[in-house]
């Protein structure tokens, strides 16, 4: 005697490869909103720092990267450039 899952797969011809297949797509589809999810979540942190050092930056008056962008905006440069 065969079970019913047995009888099934012989019944449908291909049913077992399809089965399997559409396992695997899930679980790949599974598997890549993890990781969209977790890449979403980085963009989160690394624009939340992006931010924080762009304004940490506004307010330096004697940062170096400031005091070169300054010049090559044609401004004047706040504090000492130290160029000699």
């Amino acid at each position: 005697m065969h079970g019913a899952h047995e009888l099934g797969c012989r019944l449908i011809p291909g049913f077992m490869p399809r089965f399997s297949q559409f396992f695997a797509s899930q679980k790949r589809l599974w598997q890549q909103q993890r990781e969209l999810e977790h890449l979403r979540k980085e963009i989160v942190t690394l624009r939340a720092q992006n931010q924080s050092m762009k304004e940490g930056m506004r307010r330096c008056i004697s940062c170096d990267y400031r005091i070169d962008y300054k010049d090559r905006q044609g401004q004047a440069p706040i504090g000492n450039s130290n160029k000699d």
